[in-house]
């Protein structure tokens, strides 16, 4: 991914079994930070211009919304999981699974289009604003209880 982006620093969060998956594409040692697991996420958005999601699998997008709450532009993987609420130049930028020229590619596009990156931040703050937990929460608990009767 490294070769399609120049002076990018990659900050992976986390310690999952397949950060050295994200190393191999990246393939630049010396632009990866590894940060390990981070208590609260959000004090990392006011580190970074964009959050990448590159999951092929993720059963809960929770780090989207947080992104978009910090008015973190998101470059979302097309995974199954987040295609649902992913709306691609919109509230974020999908990018192809296991695809680092695409990735390369979108980063290009949030570094060089300043209209762009401010409509994603936007759009995806509004996006976020609209779809909070407790309204879900409150959606899910409406939606059993008129199955119980």
């Amino acid at each position: 991914c490294f070769e399609y982006v120049e002076q990018v620093k990659f900050l992976i969060a986390g310690d999952g079994d397949e950060v050295h998956l994200l190393e191999d594409a990246i393939g630049s040692e010396e632009h990866i930070h590894h940060l390990g697991y981070i208590d609260d996420i959000r004090r990392l958005f006011s580190r970074i211009d964009c959050l990448v999601i590159p999951s092929h699998w993720d059963p809960n997008p929770l780090i989207f919304y947080e992104s978009l709450a910090s008015k973190t532009p998101v470059l979302a993987s097309r995974c199954d999981s987040l295609k649902e609420i992913t709306d691609n130049y919109k509230n974020c930028l999908e990018i192809e699974p296991g695809d680092p020229k695409d990735i390369g590619e979108k980063l290009e596009k949030l570094r060089d289009n300043n209209e762009l990156r401010q409509e994603i931040m936007e759009n995806g703050f509004c996006f976020a604003k609209s779809n909070r937990k407790s309204e879900f929460l409150e959606e899910v608990k409406e939606f059993y209880n008129q199955q119980q009767v």
